[in-house]
């Protein structure tokens, strides 16, 4: 009679085949958990940049993209014509790895009459052509600028008071425009950009309430002179 963990035997043999089904079992289930996660995460991910459209209406990352969604350009008021480049102020900044580039862009605005107060560099990413920053008295110069640039962004700042524009050359700056496809007709209305907000552009210099007060006052006083002589002139007589 044979023992019943010799190898030879019945019992031993069906004890090693149910623990060969055992570890194909548990090797096709692992198997397949791993390709189930493989084939998700590929799917997520292609959804995620936009390969294939995902079975829900939701974008992921709109909060994020919302965030840092630039502000509508402000319009050009309708009386604002291109500013004659002489009287443009501007201050050029270097944003990108290339080195030199604020100095060629300043030398190129100065050839065409712009007048460059200050040229360095500026930590701030920039992706596009350039960004332009300014305050509301310098909308129509900045204008004039951005003609001279191929998708430069607006950003105005309402506490600015100068009209000086910060030229911020990002990583897709080249070279300004050419002359000839600069569309500026001088004393003719600035075209607006798409999808520009009208803004209020503060008094350059507002009215001082102690002035009109004064004036009024001195006005009382040449009034109370003039009767006064008035009063003399008929006692000598």
């Amino acid at each position: 009679m044979s023992s019943p963990n010799e190898p030879n035997s019945s019992a031993y043999r069906a004890r090693s085949k149910r623990k060969q089904n055992r570890r194909v079992r548990q090797t096709v289930i692992f198997g397949s958990i791993c390709g189930a996660m493989l084939l998700a995460l590929l799917f997520s991910y292609s959804i995620y940049s936009g390969t294939i459209d995902g079975p829900f209406d939701i974008a992921f990352t709109s909060d994020k993209e919302d965030a840092q969604a630039p502000a509508p350009p402000p319009c050009p008021g309708p009386e604002d014509t291109p500013v004659t480049y002489s009287d443009v102020e501007l201050n050029i900044y270097n944003t990108t790895d290339v080195s030199g580039l604020a100095a060629a862009a300043s030398d190129a605005f100065h050839e065409r009459g712009f007048e460059v107060l200050e040229v360095s560099n500026e930590d701030i990413p920039v992706t596009g052509t350039a960004e332009l920053r300014f305050g509301p008295h310098a909308i129509a110069e900045a204008y004039t600028v951005e003609a001279q640039l191929d998708g430069a962004l607006l950003r105005l700042d309402e506490d600015r008071t100068d009209t000086v524009v910060d030229v911020l050359l990002g990583e897709s700056y080249d070279e300004l425009q050419p002359t000839e496809v600069i569309e500026l007709v001088p004393d003719e209305p600035l075209d607006p950009l798409p999808d520009c907000v009208p803004v209020t552009v503060p008094d350059a210099d507002p009215e001082d309430p102690a002035d009109e007060d004064g004036g009024s006052e001195d006005g009382s006083d040449a009034d109370a002179d003039e009767e006064s002589s008035d009063d003399s002139s008929e006692a000598s007589e």
